[in-house]
C-alpha cells in the first residue's frame, strides 16, 4: 500500500525572484513587515533569505537586540580570536583543556593585558559562564 505524502506548509513556496526583489525592496529602505506584506512572503522566511544572501551577521541587518550584549563584551574581536586560536592550538598539540581551565585562562588572559573585566571574574578567578558559551 504506497503512502501519498500530502504537503502540509507553504513554505519554500515563493519563487526565488519574488524573493530577489522583496530583498531588494528592504535594502531600498522599506521596513520589513511591509515588504513582507506587499509581496505576500512570510516575514520570517524573507528575513531568513535577507540575512544568507546579504553574507552579513544577523545583528547587523535587522535586529538590535544582538547590538546590546556586544556592550556586555569583555574582549574586543581580535584579542578573542587569538584567544580561541591559542586554545585551538593548545587542543591540536594534544594538550586539550576543560571548560574550567578555558575559563581560568581567559580571566589570566585579561588580567594580562590589562582588560577591564566583570566583578565575579576576579571573585571567580575566571571567566564567566556566559562568556564561554557565547
Amino acid at each position: 500500500m504506497p503512502r501519498n505524502y500530502v504537503r502540509k506548509t507553504e513554505r519554500a513556496r515563493v519563487p526565488v525572484d519574488v524573493m530577489k526583489r522583496a530583498a531588494a525592496a528592504f535594502t531600498a529602505g522599506a521596513p520589513l513587515r511591509e515588504v513582507s506584506r506587499d509581496f505576500n512572503i512570510d516575514r520570517a522566511t524573507l528575513r531568513r533569505f535577507i540575512v544568507k544572501s546579504s553574507g552579513k551577521a544577523d545583528e547587523d541587518i535587522l535586529t538590535g537586540y544582538r547590538r546590546l550584549s556586544k556592550s556586555k563584551c569583555v574582549f574586543p574581536l581580535q584579542m578573542e580570536n587569538d584567544l580561541a586560536q591559542h586554545i585551538q592550538d593548545l587542543s591540536d598539540q594534544f594538550h586539550g583543556l576543560s571548560v574550567e581551565k578555558c575559563r581560568a585562562l581567559a580571566y589570566e588572559f585579561a588580567k594580562r593585558n590589562d582588560t577591564p573585566v566583570p566583578a565575579n571574574w576576579d571573585r571567580e578567578q575566571k571567566a564567566g559562564k556566559d562568556w564561554f558559551y557565547a
